[in-house]
């Protein structure tokens, strides 16, 4: 769970478009203790078991999270834990079976977010292209997300797995790669990182894609992040001195 976050990370300020998850939780109905517990996730996927650790080496980005209708259902329903991921018998509760499934490959404990963070659409749409995605304003938010309050807090990351072609395009533009901005269909076919700051991005296709090798970038993400620790621990190890007679 992260520490308190910055106001502008709360603000509701992508209206038409998006809610803010932070102005849903100021409901009434919710109280106090549920209002703090619920407003110190960044993701509502930090609640599943595994997928919640900010000192783990690997980040997985999703898209987005459900829209607003989802959690303000559940507000609306009394349930203390609106901002969380989806059981497997709920709405993106198939996205998350299969994602514990394909993660599996990489070994320890990971972070699973998404590109949107806290945005969640009006439109109520689960699928589809996201609302205004290409707004400066919105694009240099999300930006700002990743570079002021994700990537310090990671201090192990190594990996970073995107989700999906937006994932792609928001972490592509923060590293300054186009071949993630703009060049997402033909990424995973390969399975090859994009490196930035001794971190390897992997471009995936959504967990619920029918690929046959989906698989296979997971695979190249759990090689590559052995090989990192692998490296850090002999660096970590000091040479043996010959012994001076």
């Amino acid at each position: 769970m992260t520490s308190q976050l910055p106001a502008w990370v709360r603000k509701d300020g992508f209206q038409p478009h998006y809610t803010n998850i932070h102005s849903l939780l100021q409901d009434r109905r919710l109280t106090t203790k549920q209002r703090r517990e619920n407003g110190r996730r960044l993701y509502g996927t930090e609640t599943m078991e595994g997928f919640n650790d900010w000192d783990a080496s690997v980040l997985l980005l999703a898209k987005d999270a459900n829209p607003m209708q989802t959690f303000l259902r559940r507000i609306e329903e009394g349930d203390p834990q609106p901002w969380r991921h989806g059981q497997p018998w709920e709405k993106g509760g198939a996205t998350n079976t299969r994602l514990q499934g394909l993660a599996a490959e990489l070994q320890g404990t990971k972070l699973y977010g998404s590109a949107m963070v806290g945005l969640l659409r009006n439109d109520g749409q689960l699928r589809g292209p996201l609302p205004d995605f290409q707004n400066p304003k919105l694009q240099a938010y999300l930006r700002r997300i990743l570079l002021e309050v994700v990537f310090p807090r990671m201090k192990n990351l190594r990996v970073i797995i995107c989700l999906g072609k937006e994932a792609c395009e928001v972490i592509g533009n923060v590293v300054g790669s186009s071949q993630l901005a703009l060049n997402f269909h033909a990424l995973p076919h390969v399975a090859k990182p994009v490196e930035f700051e001794g971190k390897q991005i992997f471009a995936a296709w959504h967990p619920i894609a029918s690929k046959a090798n989906a698989r296979l970038v997971w695979v190249a993400a759990a090689r590559a992040l052995k090989k990192l620790q692998h490296n850090e621990r002999r660096s970590a190890t000091p040479a043996n001195s010959a012994e001076v007679s």
